[in-house]
């Protein structure tokens, strides 16, 4: 049976009248102020079409050929002097063997490749990146000496490209949101800004741009993230847009925080690239805009399917026997979801009650909140409330970490326990943001898919991001940030891929022959942009394929000192579409 729809739908400041209005409004939402890391709001279940349920457990076919379909026009070059169709013949077809050669952590066989030093001194050879001790960055390319076509492209010259740096202004919210943000060990915007600037740098001159550089240019909007999240606010987006090709004359643009829909879509009506899209999109949204909006985020249609086959295989039709309530302990699981009530939405939310129907999983409770902070505290209460009548025993979590802060408040208020089972989506699965929940509710009784890797490899001084920081400075990396490295290597990945002759379609090109990267024990496991989320030939735009299974321990010490972490099932294997297996989640040994 289909549920109804609910009733419900859903620094410092620069004076000192600010600074106090700042304060007091802090005080009186700090419990639900801890935006951060990647972006001042982060939905969940994201948006999508019913791209059909063939294969259930196998993802779902887009319904498009092996081809993108290009929904923009990419014929004209906008402020070109020229195509550079003959220029560095050479040099791109290095490009397009190395973008297609085997790697660390990738299975695809090696290719050709030109010996050679790199532009940042290594060796390359078979396998080499170009950070050598990178799993995510691009194969490597020997230094490029050839012709790069000069202007190829609006925002690129012979010795530049121009990105913009598109960043929110300041208000007390925003300011008041970065600071309660350190409560969980997150990095200051500041130490933060000061991460990336040495990241930025170092990726510049040692990614091989065949002659050009990076140009950075900072942009400063009015838009309000908030409304952007929302899907509102898309005159301001497109006016942004608008400046940042006709006035700055940009080739691409990167987010202050995640990109989301309205700034998205206008920016490639306009012609600029987005290495970071709107947050887990649906692949056919990404489809209707090539060659210029990628992302990292794994896409919604992905994320249903995997969710569906966890639940159904690993929970379904067993007691809940991590459920914090002893009385639901001994019954069989009965699920209740939660999910952000944005229209935009609602299709992935249908396709995800279709697919939980035909796997025989029933949803008997389901509440959609308003994405709106000074209403959040009461709508939780009232999930809560409404969940504890239902005999919610297990709870789906669909909802980002600010959600989960207020709604694990409102569970211990309200003296309901049940399990919390994670989709994995909005940073939910995030040490730091953790250890803001109330921990009467979840230590013990937390767990299920994550998409990120350890928080001590992700923002601490363990993995990826802390080792290129290491070899850009000789000095350890700020604790609590990965100084916006991911995007960046990934902007930078499409850049070097898409060879001299720079422009939209060579970056869609390059991105589909770029192998895969990361691994099971990488930071954002595995990477690629050639298969879609049923596994068929093709661009899929969005590159992470996999999660692993965790359990929340708040007891246990993690690797940054905190108190807190989430621990690892089954070795840290990272599972994806058709993978997961049907025995019981090995969480909390010990404690059942």
């Amino acid at each position: 049976m289909r549920l109804g729809r609910p009733q419900q739908r859903g620094g410092e400041a620069a004076s000192s009248g600010l600074r106090q209005k700042s304060t007091l409004h802090l005080r009186r939402y700090a419990p639900f102020y801890v935006f951060a890391v990647a972006g001042l709001l982060i939905v969940s279940l994201l948006p999508t079409v019913d791209q059909g349920e063939r294969g259930l457990f196998t993802g779902s076919g887009s319904g498009a050929g092996a081809g993108p379909a290009s929904g923009i026009d990419v014929g004209a070059q906008p402020d070109s002097a020229g195509d550079g169709s003959t220029a560095g013949t050479a040099a791109a077809s290095a490009a397009s063997a190395a973008a297609g050669a085997g790697s660390r952590g990738a299975d695809t066989p090696a290719a050709p490749f030109t010996p050679g030093k790199t532009r940042g001194g290594f060796d390359c050879g078979p396998g080499v990146r170009q950070l050598p001790w990178s799993r995510y960055a691009a194969p490597c390319i020997p230094v490029f000496n050839g012709n790069n076509g000069g202007a190829t492209w609006r925002g690129v010259s012979a010795d530049k490209i121009r990105i913009v740096f598109r960043r929110y202004n300041e208000n007390a919210d925003t300011n008041a949101i970065f600071s309660v943000a350190t409560r969980g060990g997150i990095a200051s915007p500041e130490v933060s800004a000061r991460a990336q600037a040495v990241m930025f740098d170092y990726l510049n001159k040692t990614f091989e741009l065949y002659g050009r550089k990076v140009e950075l240019v900072e942009f400063r909007t009015n838009s309000n993230p908030v409304e952007e999240a929302n899907g509102r606010g898309r005159e301001q987006a497109c006016a942004d847009a608008t400046r940042i090709a006709e006035e700055l004359k940009a080739f691409a643009v990167l987010n202050e925080t995640l990109s989301y829909g309205p700034f998205s879509e206008c920016a490639a009506e306009r012609g600029l690239v987005l290495p970071i899209g709107a947050y887990g999109f649906p692949e056919e949204w990404y489809e209707r805009r090539h060659p210029y909006v990628y992302g990292i985020q794994m896409n919604c249609t992905r994320i249903m399917h995997q969710f569906t086959e966890y639940v159904a295989k690993r929970l379904n039709g067993r007691q809940a026997r991590w459920a914090g309530d002893a009385t639901y302990v001994a019954q069989k699981r009965k699920f209740g979801v939660i999910r952000p009530d944005i229209e935009a939405y609602f299709p992935c939310h249908d396709l995800f009650d279709r697919l939980m129907a035909k796997a025989g999983v029933q949803i008997v409770s389901d509440y959609r909140y308003v994405l709106d902070v000074a209403r959040l505290p009461a709508q939780m209460n009232q999930a809560a409330i409404q969940f504890k009548a239902a005999g919610v025993t297990s709870i789906l979590l669909s909802a980002d970490f600010l959600t989960m802060i207020n709604l694990t408040q409102a569970a211990e208020a309200q003296r309901w326990g049940p399990e919390w089972v994670m989709a994995g989506v909005g940073f939910q699965d995030l040490d730091h943001f953790a250890r803001l929940y109330s921990q009467g509710v979840v230590d013990g009784h937390m767990f299920g898919q994550s998409q990120l890797g350890e928080a001590a490899a992700l923002i601490g001084n363990k993995g990826e991001p802390a080792e290129t920081y290491r070899r850009a400075t000789g000095s350890e990396k700020p604790q609590g940030t990965e100084g916006f490295y991911f995007s960046l290597l990934h902007a930078f990945n499409l850049l070097q891929a898409a060879g001299p002759n720079l422009n939209p379609r060579a970056v869609g090109d390059a991105a589909v022959r770029l192998p895969q990267a990361g691994g099971n024990t990488g930071e954002l496991g595995r990477w690629s942009f050639s298969s879609r989320p049923d596994g068929s030939s093709g661009v899929e735009h969005t590159a992470v394929k996999d999660a692993r299974e965790v359990y929340w321990d708040g007891s246990a010490t993690a690797a940054d000192g905190g108190q807190g972490t989430f621990v690892t099932t089954l070795g840290g294997r990272r599972f994806t579409n058709s993978e997961w297996g049907s025995e019981e989640p090995p969480v909390y040994p010990g404690r059942r």
